[in-house]
């Protein structure tokens, strides 16, 4: 590969042709294509492609001045673009000013404007960095001095600020940090916010210095927001020591650290301790018995010797013990798949072995659980079972569980992991009687409603955040009802005797109201005792209702676009036909043996239904005048009689477009 062709900087130096006593010496560099070149000797750096740097030197009055434009560059995770620096100064001093339009830093750090003032000289630099970004509260102004004294860096904060989470912080002014080859001395390091406060500063231990970092009354909030952990919606304080010993050779680091009324959303889970420490020599952490998770006399606690390090070979030895441990404590990482969750666990579970090849193994037993499906709307009760874990599963084993009829049901299967990450769900259910569905449109507006089925498979596979729920060989099994809405919007238009009407204009897109990725199947043989509601028109009540007999197959991928398979004979239900001017219905009694014909999308169904409204007329009011004035008396008293006369509605044709037509059937 010829770099030189692609990586290019052309230099410029202009100077004298002969010997002056006042010497100006000028330069400029342009680069055109430095990406290349970076990527092969300096991987970290990025870009900086089309820059320059011109200035000059003067040898007689020792001025030197510096220009530098860089539209874009990166180093590792600091992202620059449109840096501008001017710089002046002589042999004993220069000061630098340095502006960069847009900074960011990893995701979501720091983005926004940077400046930077520096003054450097006799072997010192003050400093001033300062930010603005969109949002002033996400804005850091820092002020300093670094001073360099043979082999060592001393630093001393002069009173500063920045933004974490909306929150202000200000540092201390006089806080003082020296470093030098395997030597590092703090000395009053605080930063607080209000009552928040965290203070370092280094003591001496034996012959080595230690790093003591204690935090006071940290809002639990603000760390979440920071750390990534918003959507938990933790909430409480923090306090505790970090001790940091052995910084320049194989760490070692003690930790107490408390967290108080944490609340993970609306769920109270109570007191969190963290007290143990890690052996940097062993890659090795050791979690005292004081570490878990208190509430009242309900606790999961952790103790022993543990390792994230595949590296290591060190043996592992401890447990995880739960001692009427709320099930409710999972809910935040269970949101949009689970919730109303309750239950306590006991039990334990040991990990041994190495870090490299760890072993996992041991039961919980969950009693008086219950459980809401959140994309099925049922809720669910479990008297107890017992859960096995090992290294590669959690397994449920057979579990009876109960719907909210008392229906019974068994469960089993298990969840996959690897040490608990990759989680998957593995589940199966089976029943002659249970509740499968329980939603409102308020929950999902695809489709909604209540079934109690027999079912031959109900299965749960995939990642909690994509799962694929199957139910098959589906039957009703009681009194159930379901609504399939074609649009959340209509407009039913003029009718005539003989009309159409048009649906599915001016539709707005139905959602289902879940966070998580789920495809549903459900394949169902319908018979008399469930109820199906097509919704053709939510705001005129236009809608068919039936009983009937028909194998239908619902498929409903996470992107929403239910498609609905089968043929389905009606044996008898209504058709509410509005007459939105009139501002009244008419109720059509569906005949037997019309059918509905699911060909996939909505929009491929098609109806072939006939119904019948019967109402009392006079037959008198349909003669024309001619028919009035020819007509034997006799027979005009009889048209003037009201009579019972069935009208006869024919819809057939798309769903969307289906043709009505009429007749009329006396009695006599």
């Amino acid at each position: 590969m010829n770099l030189a062709g692609r990586s290019n900087i052309l230099i410029y130096i202009k100077a004298p042709t002969k010997y002056a006593p006042d010497q100006t010496l000028e330069f400029a560099v342009n680069t055109i294509t430095m990406d290349s070149l970076l990527a092969v000797t300096f991987p970290l750096i990025r870009g900086f492609d089309s820059s320059s740097f011109t200035g000059s030197f003067n040898t007689t009055a020792k001025k030197l001045s510096l220009n530098v434009s860089v539209p874009y560059g990166s180093i590792g995770k600091f992202h620059m673009s449109n840096i501008a620096i001017t710089g002046e100064g002589n042999l004993d001093m220069i000061a630098v000013n340095a502006n960069i339009d847009n900074v960011a830093v990893g995701d979501s750090i720091l983005n926004g404007s940077l400046s930077v003032t520096t003054t450097i000289a006799n072997d010192s630099v003050g400093f001033t960095i300062a930010t603005t970004a969109p949002d002033t509260s996400t804005s850091i102004t820092l002020n300093g001095q670094i001073l360099a004294r043979k082999d060592s860096l001393f630093l001393t904060l002069f009173p500063s600020q920045f933004f974490l989470s909306q929150a202000k912080w200000d540092i201390a002014g006089g806080s003082k940090v020296v470093y030098s080859d395997k030597y590092l001395l703090v000395q009053g390091l605080v930063l607080s916010s209000g009552l928040q406060r965290i203070s370092a500063a280094t003591q001496l231990e034996t012959n080595d210095r230690s790093l003591v970092i204690t935090t006071e009354n940290l809002d639990l909030g603000q760390l979440g927001t920071w750390a990534g952990l918003a959507a938990y919606q933790p909430d409480g304080r923090l306090n505790g020591t970090v001790t940091i010993n052995k910084i320049f050779q194989d760490i070692y680091v003690g930790a107490n650290i408390k967290a108080t009324d944490l609340k993970l959303g609306t769920d109270t889970v109570g007191t969190v301790n963290i007290v143990g420490s890690y052996d940097g020599a062993k890659k090795l952490v050791n979690l005292d018995p004081q570490t878990g998770i208190f509430s009242g006399e309900a606790s999961v606690t952790a103790q022993g010797n543990i390792s994230f390090d595949s590296t290591t070979h060190q043996k592992l030895d401890g447990s995880i013990r739960f001692n009427n441990a709320p099930v409710v404590w999972a809910t935040p990482f269970l949101a949009g798949v689970m919730s109303r969750l309750s239950g306590t666990l006991n039990g334990s579970v040991g990990f041994d072995g190495t870090s490299y090849d760890p072993v996992l193994d041991g039961s919980v037993v969950l009693t008086n659980a219950g459980v809401r499906l959140d994309y099925l709307g049922c809720n669910y009760t479990i008297p107890q079972a017992t859960i096995h874990v090992d290294n590669k599963r959690i397994d449920f084993g057979r579990v009876q569980i109960f719907d909210t009829y008392k229906n019974p049901a068994i469960v089993t299967g298990h969840l996959s992991h690897n040490l608990f990450k990759n989680m998957r769900m593995h589940l199966n259910i089976q029943s002659k009687k249970f509740e499968v569905l329980n939603l409102t449109s308020n929950d999902n507006n695809l489709f909604y409603g209540n079934l109690v089925a027999s079912v031959d498979s109900f299965t749960m596979r995939g990642p909690f955040n994509d799962l694929k729920l199957n139910i098959y060989g589906a039957s009703p099994a009681a009194k159930s009802h379901i609504f399939i809405p074609i649009s959340s919007s209509g407009d039913v238009g003029t009718y005539s005797y003989v009309s159409f009407k048009t649906y599915g204009k001016n539709q707005d897109k139905l959602v289902r109201k879940t966070k998580s990725k789920i495809s549903i199947n459900i394949d169902a043989k319908l018979n008399d005792l469930a109820e199906m509601t097509i919704v053709l028109d939510p705001e005129s009540g236009d809608n068919i209702t039936a009983r009937g007999e028909g194998n239908i197959i619902m498929d409903i991928p996470p992107d929403n676009d239910i498609r609905i398979n089968g043929n389905y004979v009606i044996d008898d239900g209504t058709y509410v036909y509005p007459f939105r001017k009139l501002l009244v219905h008419k109720v059509f009694n569906l005949n037997s043996g019309s059918t509905i014909g699911f060909n996939g999308p909505f929009s491929a169904t098609t109806l072939k239904v006939d119904a019948v409204y019967r109402s009392s007329a006079r037959l008198y009011d349909l003669l024309s005048d001619a028919d009035k004035t020819t007509l034997p008396s006799t027979e005009l008293i009889d048209a003037q009689a009201r009579q019972i006369v069935d009208v006869v509605l024919h819809m057939k044709g798309p769903l969307y477009t289906p043709t009505l037509t009429f007749d009329l059937d006396l009695e006599d």
